[in-house]
């Protein structure tokens, strides 16, 4: 693949450069914070307190961050923001699922839908993560309220117009779900649905079946249960075969949240985005060997979010006994005045994650005290440390331990994988889903307009596909008064 240097994702949209060479001119790195959900809100309008946003690290290539927010009768946001002023996110509580299907008023569950998707745009929200379609196999199923039906046509013709609702509105969509049998509430995290496939097409599958093939809809999500022994998230027959092949979806995917289980069987399979993600290095060193990002101090630089630590090892696993070292020396060669890359990760009232870089070190033997001091708490558990290791220690004074540090060598010792299992392509192919939405989506129209790029518009989402079945047609006659 020819690449095109400098290409941004405004120019795939504006068809001078193929999605194709836009992906391959991605760095895996690149690719990885694309597939993963991130934490950080972008600089277009979004909501705060959303269920999970994607990644804002690449605006100047034009790929906005999007916003995922959960509600099952409508948006469910933070409702009041702390500020001066103080502001506001009031969005309205629909009936659930079950009433409106109860209706059969599919006018009706449209007009909710459309309502719903003028509420996202009001507040920044790109997809719902609604509407839940599962049967109701069983009435104490604690996600009945929310799912429609126990009835696959019912179940899958309500789905479909609330998706057409939502789905009028420009650059806004619904993430439907829980693709498939999230048939109980109770231990879902570990529930093996054991069904035929009879049953499965027939009852669960045949109402996402109706959804997609009427209404297209932005996003699915997988559910975090197995279907005959295979995670949900990581079904190749469920998400490739089934929903891409036989049924033509051309929207992403995306796991519940912790639910991908594997980003290299998730990606393989047909899983694009892992959510709540925030962690890319589980996906750029699934492919490649990435040294440790060593930090002025000597060792692996670190974000630290309350008591956790999240180490930048790339794909070294510390072990004592590990056959690899990395050996950093600190001493008066070091450059002290580079600010260091480890920091504390705070969020602000607005929702946004703030990285607050360390202070610099005023000298070696501050770097010295910060190093020892980390490896007696808690930053590292037990078998990490006994992989790190500090020698060559030189003082001021030689043989005066009480004066100050002036030399001394951090070794971390590990290994690296045998082998690497993510396939580029699997990888790109899960980015370039993702970007087709993205595309799609209000905040790239909004982030356009911030960046000066003209040409770009956003419409339906469901309104791009012209090939779209009707499965149910109803002839509508005049209701009369008494008197009529």
């Amino acid at each position: 693949m020819t690449t095109k240097p400098g290409a941004t994702l405004f120019d795939v949209a504006k068809g001078t450069v193929s999605m194709r060479q836009f992906v391959a001119g991605l760095s895996v790195t690149q690719l990885g914070n694309l597939v993963e959900g991130a934490r950080t809100l972008g600089s277009t309008p979004s909501a705060v307190g959303a269920a999970g946003y994607t990644t804002a690290n690449y605006e100047n290539l034009g790929i906005p961050g999007m916003v995922l927010s959960d509600g099952p009768a409508g948006l469910r946001l933070t409702q009041q923001i702390a500020g001066n002023p103080t502001t506001y996110q009031w969005a309205t509580a629909w009936p659930v699922g079950t009433m409106l299907a109860q209706s059969w008023n599919r006018d009706l569950v449209r007009e909710v839908g459309d309502a719903i998707g003028q509420e996202m745009r009001e507040y920044g929200v790109t997809m719902w993560l609604a509407p839940g379609m599962n049967i109701h196999r069983d009435p104490l199923n604690g996600r009945n309220f929310e799912y429609y039906s126990e009835d696959p046509l019912v179940a899958g013709l309500t789905a479909a117009a609330t998706t057409q609702g939502v789905q009028s509105n420009p650059g806004v969509g619904v993430t439907v779900k829980h693709f498939a049998e999230n048939s109980q509430e109770a231990n879902r995290n570990a529930d093996n649905a054991v069904v035929s496939e009879r049953a499965l097409r027939e009852i669960e599958l045949k109402a996402f079946e109706y959804v997609v093939k009427s209404a297209q809809p932005m996003a699915v999500m997988s559910s975090y249960n197995k279907i005959d022994g295979t995670w949900a998230s990581m079904n190749y027959d469920l998400l490739t075969d089934v929903l891409r092949g036989e049924w033509g979806f051309k929207g992403l995917v995306m796991s519940d949240w912790g639910g991908s289980h594997s980003a290299v069987a998730s990606m393989y399979s047909g899983n694009d985005l892992i959510e709540p993600g925030g962690n890319p290095n589980e996906v750029i060193n699934a492919i490649k060997q990435s040294t440790p990002q060593i930090d002025v101090s000597g060792l692996p630089a670190y974000s630290q979010s309350g008591t956790r630590y999240s180490w930048s090892l790339g794909s070294l696993s510390l072990s004592a006994t590990g056959t690899e070292t990395v050996s950093t020396t600190v001493d008066q060669t070091t450059d002290l005045t580079k600010v260091p890359l480890s920091g504390v990760t705070t969020t602000d009232a607005g929702g946004h994650q703030v990285f607050t870089p360390n202070p610099r070190f005023t000298s070696v033997d501050a770097a010295y005290k910060a190093v020892t001091a980390l490896l007696a708490g808690s930053a590292f558990n037990a078998s990490q440390k006994a992989a790190v290791s500090i020698t060559n220690v030189v003082h001021a004074t030689p043989g005066d331990d009480t004066t100050p540090v002036t030399a001394y060598t951090v070794t971390l010792k590990g290994t690296y994988p045998a082998s690497y299992d993510m396939r580029l392509g699997d990888l790109q192919r899960s980015a370039m889903r993702i970007l087709n939405v993205a595309t799609q989506s209000e905040p790239f129209q909004q982030l356009a307009a911030q960046l000066g790029v003209t040409g770009i518009q956003t419409g339906s989402y469901t309104g791009q596909f012209a090939d779209l079945t009707q499965f149910v047609s109803v002839d509508k006659g005049t209701v009369n008064g008494p008197n009529d």
